[in-house]
């Protein structure tokens, strides 16, 4: 279930898409709004570091802060009130950034698989030197990236979804890190270099570290979306490499097991039935035994799996986005409890303040179309025909008012359709903009929020 999507949330039962996006964004203010209270509630009791009770403390402020200014334009011929935008925080623990931030990847994504069904391998010849070889994507190639570079050909790919875990304890985590995430990164990264059949079958991806608590401790894991190659078994044989190649490089000096059990050997060949009982046999039982590889897939009405077909299906891009749910998942969120774990969320803020737990390889390298982060605060997304100004029944020209108010003061009547309706709070709380037009009201928050933030 998307935890990010409200309760009581049903498409159908909210028709109007701004009074649906309204009713989300208000009911996500006020998850906000119950984080923050729990966080509180938490400050007061938790044994934390200085540093980690300064981060935790950032954290909620910021969570506090983020949407409490959106602007709603009121008609001034009918009272009908529509949402413009918010001011945003960006933060990966926040409810309605993270909304935000899935609506804009799996636009972004959905367009970029439209446009790239191929990898396309162009050459450049160096006298004197070795000639030059390079995997890239349409939208690159046409964009006219690659001038003087020679087209040899275009490659379909299949996708698929990898999982990779290390070794660890609750004592000493990853051979003595009880936070490795730098250490995953520079394995993974390792792996992609130096696998001759990692760099034959996989065009490119991305990846993000995420993580949770479980008995051996910090569970730090990498999830990566992968183009790889169309050849006959390339999943099994990838599979195959991946487990040798990384059973290899992450043994952990403190895990007990010596060597492996009749039951860890059937986990291993469940995961590829074209792994030989010696090359199991063969494995480090002190390192990784087990990842996930999978084809992304499109479910047919008979419920069988079909790899390739229906291609820029909301299937295939429901699946996708599950692959690369790290960009939206909320920061420390229990998704089998539904509910943040505070404890977790105050151990490692101090630990992954700053660091960038996900990035682009391959052929996906530099491809500015999948950027998922942007330099602005503030949620535009009224269309075209936000910024109307005549009405076309009518012919009149419309004229409206802005306001800047808090989501949390917003209802929305079901007997009234959900319309948007300003609560008496929420009027006395509202800022009116003086501007023409909703342009001019989105750029007026802007410099508005940007004050603030100067102040503080």
């Amino acid at each position: 279930m998307d935890q990010n999507r409200p309760k009581s949330w049903t498409r159908r039962e909210i028709k109007d898409p701004n009074n649906r996006r309204s009713f989300t964004l208000s009911t996500l203010k006020r998850k906000n709004h119950n984080l923050t209270k729990q966080m509180t509630t938490y400050l007061k009791t938790a044994e934390l570091t200085q540093v980690q009770e300064e981060k935790f403390k950032k954290l909620k402020t910021t969570v506090e802060r983020c949407a409490n200014a959106a602007i709603y334009r009121q008609s001034q011929t009918d009272g009908h009130t529509t949402l413009i935008g918010a001011a945003t925080c960006k933060n990966k623990l926040c409810f309605v950034c993270n909304w935000s931030r899935q609506k804009n990847v799996r636009r972004k994504y959905k367009a970029w698989f439209d446009q790239n069904r191929t990898i396309v391998e162009i050459r450049r010849d160096q006298p004197g030197k070795k000639t030059l070889y390079k995997y890239t994507t349409e939208t690159r190639f046409m964009a006219g990236k690659y001038l003087g570079w020679e087209l040899v050909g275009r490659h379909p790919y299949d996708l698929m979804h990898l999982t990779l875990t290390v070794p660890h304890t609750a004592e000493n985590g990853f051979n003595g890190d009880r936070y490795y995430f730098e250490k995953i990164t520079a394995l993974y990264n390792r792996m992609r270099k130096e696998s001759d059949l990692w760099r034959w079958l996989v065009f490119g991806g991305e990846y993000g570290i995420e993580t949770n608590l479980n008995q051996q401790g910090q569970h730090i894991h990498i999830h990566s979306l992968l183009l790889v190659r169309c050849e006959m078994r390339s999943r099994n044989r990838l599979h195959q490499e991946i487990l040798r190649f990384w059973n290899g490089i992450t043994e952990n000096r403190y895990t007990q097991r010596q060597a492996l059990s009749p039951n860890d050997v059937a986990a291993i060949k469940i995961g590829n039935k074209n792994l030989t009982p010696e090359f199991i046999m063969g494995l480090n039982p002190k390192g990784a035994t087990l990842i996930g590889l999978e084809n992304i897939y499109t479910l047919q009405k008979d419920g069988s799996k079909s790899r390739g077909a229906q291609w820029g299906s909301k299937e295939m891009i429901i699946s996708i986005m599950e692959t690369i749910s790290y960009h939206f998942d909320p920061f420390a969120f229990d998704k089998e409890a539904g509910e943040f774990n505070l404890p977790l969320m105050a151990e490692i803020a101090p630990i992954l303040h700053g660091k960038r737990l996900y990035d682009k390889f391959g052929c996906l390298y530099g491809e500015k179309s999948l950027n998922v982060t942007d330099d602005t605060n503030v949620v535009e997304e009224y269309t075209e025909a936000a910024e109307q100004t005549v009405d076309e029944q009518t012919g009149e020209m419309c004229n409206y008012n802005f306001f800047l108010t808090n989501p949390l003061y917003i209802s929305h009547n079901p007997r009234k359709k959900y319309n948007i309706e300003i609560t008496p709070q929420g009027l006395h709380r509202a800022i009116k903009l003086e501007v023409p037009n909703t342009g001019a009201a989105v750029r007026k928050m802007a410099e508005m929020m940007a004050e603030q933030f100067k102040k503080r």
